[in-house]
């Protein structure tokens, strides 16, 4: 990105510090869902979900998979939860 002149939050922030503020924005992602949503049972699996993103955005070695699985997982749980609670 850097020889491309390409501003990233990475880029912007530092190796240290920009891991945290992307894992961070990512939480932050979930969090925001339900309430954008309004559909605050979704919080169930949100805080989780938030949490689990953050750690796993910043473990070393950085694994981009367990993103996407904690991502689907709580698409299916989210759906689960609202068809059976909602």
């Amino acid at each position: 990105d850097k020889s491309s002149g390409i501003k990233t939050v990475p880029l912007i922030f530092g190796e240290k510090w920009g891991v945290k503020v992307v894992g961070f924005l990512a939480a932050l992602a979930y969090i925001l869902a339900p309430i954008f949503l309004n559909l605050y049972l979704l919080f169930i699996v949100a805080v989780p979900a938030a949490m689990l993103t953050y750690y796993f955005a910043n473990e070393k070695p950085y694994n981009e998979a367990r993103i996407f699985q904690v991502y689907f997982a709580t698409l299916i749980a989210g759906f689960l939860l609202l068809f059976l609670l909602g």
